[in-house]
């Protein structure tokens, strides 16, 4: 399972990162673009935040912003978007999962929107309020209010969802009232969007399991459909990609127990790796 994590650490920059080491540095250019064609006013700035509320990234030093330094202009419509890879499993289950922190400091007159195209860019999809339950939102979040400080939020598809191509689009919206009151808007910073890259094995049928109960406030099981055949590596981590827990399950297991109720509600991953190219991987939520 691979990573694009936008950092921002330089202004066009964000890493790819795997979980067998692989760890680069590219462009944003053909995965994140600032729209100024579309809409000429576009306040939305990738640089380091110089500003009354907004005065430092989460990753240092740049994140995106509604201007890095000026206050937000009125009655103003500022988009960008995210190009993502998006494949399934062997068995058509969706391999992709996105999450990022954010600030708000709006009026009741501003709107934030994050939205979703699977049709490249025709229809879009409002992910956060999705009423057809083909996205999931963790936590719910209220882009109506400020926030007190960062927040987040993780997205992931229903198991049922297929799209026409390998691309998803993900579009980031903020529209400014009338209200002159001089505001922040919004910064967005450690975008993760998780995905299946080709070429790298990402299920080994031998190492499958199942999580339950799922969701689960105390202690969840794995249940492996085949004893191991070799000795594995057990991998957790929280949506922002960081490593929670870490165990060796030995040779000839069937089952482990995983307790989880001093952890911080949320979506977690749960990886199981043989150490030879294969893996498996369960999403995980605590309550």
């Amino acid at each position: 399972m691979n990573y694009d994590i936008f950092d921002f650490d330089a202004a066009d920059t964000f890493y790819y990162y795997d979980w067998l080491g692989g760890h680069s540095a590219e462009g944003t250019d053909t995965r994140l673009v600032i729209d100024t064609v579309n809409y000429k006013r576009n306040q939305w700035q990738i640089g380091k935040p110089q500003k009354h509320i907004f005065d430092s990234a989460y990753t240092l030093p740049n994140a995106i912003v509604t201007d890095t330094s000026l206050p937000c202009i009125s009655n103003d419509t500022s988009v960008f978007l995210l190009k993502l890879p998006y494949t399934v499993s062997p068995y058509g289950l969706p391999l992709f999962y996105l999450s990022f922190l954010y600030k708000l400091d709006i009026d009741s007159g501003d709107i934030a929107l994050v939205e979703a195209s699977i049709d490249s860019c025709q229809t879009w999809t409002n992910i956060l309020i999705d009423t057809t339950s083909i996205w999931r939102v963790y936590p719910k979040p209220d882009l109506s209010v400020s926030t007190s400080g960062w927040d987040s939020i993780a997205v992931f598809p229903s198991e049922w969802m297929t799209i026409p191509n390998d691309t998803l689009y993900v579009r980031f919206t903020f529209i400014t009232g009338s209200d002159t009151a001089a505001r922040d808007g919004w910064m967005i910073d450690h975008i993760i969007a998780q995905h299946q890259v080709e070429g790298v094995t990402n299920i080994a049928n031998d190492n499958t399991f199942q999580v339950y109960p799922n969701p689960t406030i105390e202690k969840t099981e794995l249940k492996f459909t085949k004893a191991l055949k070799a000795n594995c590596e057990m991998i957790v981590l929280d949506a922002l990609g960081r490593q929670v827990f870490w165990d060796r399950l030995n040779k000839g297991s069937t089952d482990y127990t995983l307790s989880v109720q001093d952890w911080v509600k949320g979506i977690y991953f749960i990886e199981l790796n043989d150490g030879k190219g294969n893996r498996t991987t369960q999403k995980l939520m605590v309550e």
